[in-house]
């Protein structure tokens, strides 16, 4: 994740300039027309006692030539001084994260078999941070690569993050086009911080002290149905995140800073994905009424409709067909968000969510009940820090209600101890417990009480990170 803004702005203005290459250039280039103008005046006004006298004489052809030399000197000063106006600075930056965890999958049901996982994962990401400005305005572009240590889904071991570019007025307002996350309102786990300077408008990455990263044992819980290879979890907890993730289609988004304690993002989602056109707009505003207070919150809407609906003859004109504009359409819209109280070491956050869903069917467009819900989620986390340790727990509770009256809940606890090595270093357990209840409505009536699946885990991890600058 990263920031988009500083606390203090006046570190922006007072950053030293690197010395410009084309700077140097333009002074090189002076000097050497000021010594090609020396030589010129040796050879032409060598003393001649045959010449006619002169009106004037060397003395003041040398004065013309030395105020000529001059203003060409100036015009290179002017000229090099725009050029360090608009300096573009280049950082490399990226982190090395590697998890070794071991899970146990507990089924209730005696069907069903228990499961275990020998977990090891990871990934290393490296990109280069571009930082251009221009007169009052700035652009930045990034490239994430990422090497995956494994991936579930058997895609590549190579891709990317975040490839965005962004532009606009530094600590004011900025339009950045491409792939990158929505601002998190639903705070399940602190932050750390490492900068790229104060050059930088996305100066600073973020790094997840607590638990609940994301696509991690205890951020995927309970499975509803083992082997862990179905990938069959309970409901996921919802953070406004219907317009959040990166996604293969792209986002739109426009920040502004009204000040240095407020910020607000409105995120668009337009693209194509699984044949799916995608449509969306988030609001999220984020701010601090006073240093001690973090408040969050969101609310986004988006559509999928796919690109080739189906087409049937109509009934009252056999000649011509009626597309099915809501086949396969899915509906999406919500709301949420948080709040952060740090007080001395301490630091407590509590947030929460709800979604909705209207699903269609894919054959003939018509209302599917079971994939037309209602999603909460209400979670928090505390945390203690120390020195260089910091140890805390998180819970997060989902529930889920289908127009079928099928209910679904996700209880997922954590504890976790934190321990920075060094400035960019840390090492990470997290001790995680989840449990899961499926309740079918055909099976409600049967006299049995669902089953309740748990999970038990842990998970080592070691981060390092790095910048260039």
């Amino acid at each position: 994740m990263i920031a988009d803004r500083s606390v203090v702005r006046a570190a922006c203005r007072a950053l030293p300039r690197a010395f410009p290459p084309g700077r140097a250039a333009l002074l090189a280039l002076a000097m050497a027309c000021g010594a090609a103008s020396a030589r010129a005046q040796d050879e032409e006004d060598a003393i001649d006692i045959d010449a006619e006298p002169s009106n004037e004489g060397s003395d003041g052809d040398a004065a013309r030539e030395e105020a000529d030399r001059e203003g060409h000197g100036d015009e290179a000063e002017e000229a090099a001084e725009k050029e360090d106006d608009t300096p573009a600075l280049l950082a490399w930056y990226g982190s090395l994260e590697s998890d070794v965890g071991f899970a146990h999958y507990d089924a209730e049901a005696e069907a069903l078999t228990d499961d275990t996982l020998q977990d090891h994962r990871g990934r290393f990401v490296v990109a280069p941070m571009l930082h251009l400005e221009l007169s009052d305005y700035f652009f930045e572009a990034t490239g994430q690569l990422v090497g995956w240590v494994k991936n579930n889904q058997g895609l590549p071991l190579i891709g990317a993050d975040d490839v965005w570019g962004k532009f606009g007025k530094q600590d004011v307002w900025d339009i950045q086009v491409g792939r990158f996350e929505a601002w998190r309102v639903y705070q399940k786990f602190p932050l750390r911080f490492h900068n790229l300077g104060p050059a930088f408008h996305s100066r600073a990455i973020g790094e997840s002290t607590g638990a609940f990263d994301l696509f991690t044992l205890e951020d995927t819980g309970a499975l509803v149905r083992p082997p862990v290879s179905n990938q069959a979890y309970y409901v996921d907890i919802y953070e406004v995140s219907y317009i959040l993730l990166r996604e293969e289609a792209g986002s739109i988004a426009f920040h502004y800073f009204p000040n240095d304690k407020w910020g607000v993002e409105l995120h668009a989602k337009y693209g194509e994905q699984a044949q799916q056109n995608k449509l969306g707009g988030r609001l999220a505003v984020i701010g601090r009424p006073i240093p001690q207070l973090q408040l969050s919150a969101a609310g986004e809407a988006r559509t999928s409709r796919t690109a080739s609906p189906e087409r049937s003859l109509d009934p009252d004109n056999p000649d011509s067909y009626i597309d099915c504009n809501n086949c396969g359409r899915v509906d999406q819209w919500g709301y949420g968000g948080g709040a952060v109280l740090t007080l001395g070491p301490v630091e407590l956050a509590a947030s929460g969510a709800v979604g909705y869903q209207t699903g269609y069917e894919a054959v003939d467009g018509t209302r599917d009940p079971q994939a037309s819900y209602e999603v909460q989620s209400f979670g928090g986390y505390a945390q203690l820090t120390f020195d260089r340790t910091t140890i805390g727990g998180a819970v997060n509770n989902t529930q889920l209600l289908d127009e079928s009256d099928n209910f679904q809940t996700h209880l997922q606890t954590a504890g976790y101890i934190f321990q920075s090595l060094a400035r960019d270093l840390s090492i990470k357990l997290v001790v995680t417990y989840a449990k899961g209840k499926d309740d079918p409505a055909n099976e409600r009536n049967d006299g049995v009480p669902p089953p309740e699946n748990s999970f038990l885990g842990a998970r080592l991890r070691l981060k390092y990170y790095f910048n260039t600058l």
